[in-house]
């Protein structure tokens, strides 16, 4: 099998590329995402979402929008430094075990695991970011009630971005749905207990309105529903009145039967009339 496809002048598509970009990502332009005039960043992005569709056979595929790194924002490492320094993998057995990421690491989270990484392989050089993330840092060295609540909220926050790819694949049961709503709800504790601090300011503009997400999954679903849709209690009753019509018809099946049976030998006089049904009233 080929390892490298080979993509020749002639099948590149500027058009074709934009679309599809758009299509996946949900966005009307391209200015968002990329430079003016970055065409290497169409072709890389283009190319590689055509690929995915072609070879995935489907476009309902979760994926971030892409960040553009620029060398004059971030540090380039060269592939062999992070070997040698074991910055984030040591030598010996390729493990985390005493390497800068392991001293620096002390994350809640597998997003804040993923995010340090991150960090460590491409280090800011833009002085105003810098300075920005630093303000951070010192607010929480000088507000130590505010870090220590976030770090006790995050310490039972999961990992929310491989959640949202099980939900869109359709693959998540009941309960992880309820867990994944109280990790929002946490999402939007800590928003309000940072919110009106200046040097959030970037952190809380870039965080939508999610109350409606978990508000909904708790007005849907039992506080503890059962492993799998199907079977046992998962959604409330009190969602719609024709749901709840058909619980009741289940939950009183017998007494609804009996009452139609003898409904039926008072009007053709016959005492003696059954109503046959099988194990699940059918």
């Amino acid at each position: 099998a080929k390892l490298i496809n080979v993509v020749e002048d002639w099948e590149i598509n500027d058009a074709l590329y934009e679309d599809i970009i758009k299509e996946m990502f949900g966005i009307r332009s391209l200015g968002s995402v990329f430079s003016k005039n970055d065409k290497t960043g169409l072709y890389a992005v283009g190319m590689a979402l055509q690929y995915i569709r072609n070879t995935q056979m489907t476009s309902n595929i979760m994926l971030k929008l892409p960040i553009e790194i620029r060398k004059e924002n971030y540090m380039y490492i060269p592939s062999n430094t992070v070997i040698h320094l074991e910055l984030t993998k040591n030598n010996e057995n390729l493990g985390r075990e005493n390497t800068l990421y392991s001293l620096l690491d002390d994350c809640k989270t597998p997003m804040g695991k993923r995010k340090l990484e991150s960090w460590i392989l491409a280090p800011l050089i833009n002085r105003k970011e810098i300075e920005e993330r630093l303000e951070i840092v010192e607010f929480f060295l000088n507000n130590m009630e505010v870090r220590e609540r976030i770090r006790e909220i995050l310490q039972r926050v999961g990992d929310i971005e491989r959640y949202i790819v099980k939900i869109v694949s359709r693959k998540i049961p009941p309960m992880e749905v309820v867990r994944f709503g109280n990790w929002l709800q946490d999402i939007e504790t800590i928003r309000k207990l940072i919110e009106r601090e200046s040097c959030f300011v970037k952190q809380v503009s870039s965080l939508q309105d999610i109350s409606h997400i978990y508000n909904d999954i708790n007005n849907v679903l039992y506080e503890e529903p059962s492993s799998e849709f199907g079977e046992g209690k998962v959604i409330k009753e009190s969602v719609s009145d024709e749901l709840k019509k058909w619980v009741y018809i289940k939950q009183n099946a017998d007494k609804i039967l009996s009452s139609y049976e003898e409904k039926l030998r008072k009007k053709y006089n016959i005492p003696s009339l059954k109503v046959g049904y099988n194990d699940i009233y059918g």
